[in-house]
């Protein structure tokens, strides 16, 4: 995907539910997100509460980059 200067992009993290899997938990300060073709990582605060750290509950899935805001 290429973005116009100023534009901007979206994908989504999917994580099981810290409450009902009851794995560990921890609260992330930011995400590094890396551009394509990049070398320095990009530091976006996180605002998603809670992820789960610990076990097999604790697997993220990333889903497809799609251009704009967000759903």
């Amino acid at each position: 995907m290429t973005l116009a200067p100023g534009g901007s992009a979206w994908a989504g993290l999917r994580y099981a539910n810290p409450e009902i899997s009851g794995a560990r938990t921890a609260t992330p300060a930011a995400l590094l997100v890396t551009p394509p073709d990049e070398r320095k990582a990009l530091k976006v605060r996180w605002k998603g509460g809670e992820v789960p750290v610990g076990g097999n509950a604790s697997s993220v899935f990333l889903t497809v980059f799609s251009a704009g805001d967000g759903p």
